[in-house]
């Protein structure tokens, strides 16, 4: 048989109800706002154009691919870290697009 064990109940702990905690001003709230609506903003619109989008990184990031292959042994041309700066674009708008969703927003 299995041994159950008995939670502690919260009247046996001592409550500190005394401690108030900090609070802001009701002006200072409003810059996180705005910031907040302003990604949201930034969400929509990139969501709505995400499939045009994704075709034109796309189309770039192989051509930046195809042209670092080219110049891989030459080292006046940096195309590797061109590439790899088009790929983590490509990539953060992906990652931006499918996992923020906005909160509450109208």
């Amino acid at each position: 048989m299995a041994k159950i064990l008995e939670f502690p109940n919260k009247s046996k702990h001592r409550q500190i109800s005394h401690i108030a905690t900090p609070r802001s001003p009701k002006g200072s709230a409003i810059l996180p706002k705005i910031i907040i609506y302003g990604i949201n903003v930034i969400w929509v619109v990139v969501a709505l154009m995400y499939p045009f989008l994704s075709w034109v990184l796309g189309i770039d990031c192989a051509f930046q691919f195809f042209r670092m292959l080219y110049y891989w042994n030459d080292f006046k041309v940096h195309a590797g870290v061109t590439f790899l700066l088009h790929f983590s674009v490509f990539a953060a708008l992906a990652v931006f697009v499918m996992a923020y969703k906005p909160k509450d927003f109208v």
